[in-house]
């Protein structure tokens, strides 16, 4: 099988946040929201250090319709991931600092394995 693009990732995740909110899945919405905004987040690119100039308008402010609006990162498979793993790694680190046989450990692991789907490095490939 081969690896989704990105977007059909993103897609596809998106697709599953659909479900799992008709579904009444709190656990899995919340995990797929915060996936979602991670790889918003790694798309966004660090705004510019903007030169102030010898005019009335506020420093590192840009001008004109459109100007504020900045070409978004592409990320590459690879990338996003490497934001799955990340996500995974954190959440088998509060599980294990909060006891893996506690409720809220069995939670995290539920949220690992939601995530976890995602991953060809865990067998999405």
């Amino acid at each position: 099988m081969n690896t989704p693009t990105v977007n059909e990732l993103t897609a596809q995740i998106k697709d599953d946040l659909r479900s799992a909110i008709k579904a009444g899945k709190s656990v899995e919405v919340s995990v797929l929201r915060s996936l979602l905004a991670r790889i918003s987040n790694a798309e966004a690119v660090q705004p510019s250090q903007a030169t102030p100039e010898d005019d009335l308008s506020i420093a590192g402010a840009q001008r004109g319709v459109g100007s504020t609006e900045a070409v978004r990162r592409t990320l590459t498979p690879a990338d996003v991931d490497e934001l799955i793993a990340a996500e995974i790694k954190e959440l088998q680190d509060a599980m294990q600092s909060v006891g893996e046989d506690s409720d809220y450990g069995q939670e995290l692991r539920r949220k690992a394995d939601v995530i976890s789907k995602y991953s060809s490095i865990d067998g999405r490939s």
